[in-house]
């Protein structure tokens, strides 16, 4: 049993690694027709869709504190982060958006 330690804990790693790229909830296209960047195309739409989520989850005061809000494009996946001033003690919010369908994979506010 020990020697399968190894493998086992390669495959975590892997897993662990691979981050969203192959995530089947952004295969889905969002209707027939499908623009060619996805339907969230640049960091600007990413940052109003992600307001969209988070308003109603921890209020609109707390993401106000957080803007302007970053996204980064990778592997087909946004990952928007709000910003605190510099000197604050605290987390931010961190969404993670499909590029191609839109489709929400996290939501989650660090402390």
């Amino acid at each position: 049993m020990r020697r399968f330690w190894p493998v086992g804990f390669a495959l975590m790693l892997n897993f662990a690694g691979a981050s969203h790229a192959a995530d089947p909830r952004c295969a889905s296209r969002m209707d027939h027709f499908q623009l060619k960047g996805g339907v969230i195309g640049d960091e600007k739409t990413a940052a109003a869709v992600a307001l969209a989520y988070l308003v109603p989850i921890y209020g609109e005061a707390a993401m106000r504190r957080e803007i302007p809000l970053r996204g980064k494009l990778s592997d087909g996946i946004w990952t928007v982060s709000g910003t605190l001033p510099h000197g604050s003690i605290g987390g931010a919010a961190q969404i993670l958006i499909c590029q191609r369908n839109g489709a929400v994979l996290s939501i989650i506010h660090y402390k």
